[in-house]
């Protein structure tokens, strides 16, 4: 697993900077994000248009920076939870 490094900024007493990823499906916002050398982003599966295979997109290209990704998933069920955390943590 990769380590998490906005919970090593957040150990260490520093800020982490993110932002929130909700509105534009397109994978071309992480390498933007990374290039500005943010600590954390935030998807929202529950308010936002990403279906299921947007999601796990989005997730990928986020997983090719060193930003850490927080998924809200939209219904507090096993299946999507389950899914979340594996795309999340899972191999890239």
């Amino acid at each position: 697993m990769r380590p998490n490094n906005t919970k090593r900024i957040l150990e260490d007493g520093r800020v982490a900077v993110g932002i929130a990823h909700c509105q534009l499906p397109t994978c071309e916002i992480p390498k933007m994000y990374g290039a500005a050398d943010l600590d954390w982003v935030f998807l929202d599966s529950e308010h936002s248009p990403f279906s299921s295979d947007v999601l796990h997109d989005l997730i990928r290209a986020w997983r090719m920076t060193d930003i850490t990704t927080v998924v809200r998933v939209c219904d507090f069920q096993y299946n999507l939870v389950a899914r979340a955390l594996d795309r999340v943590l899972g191999p890239a």
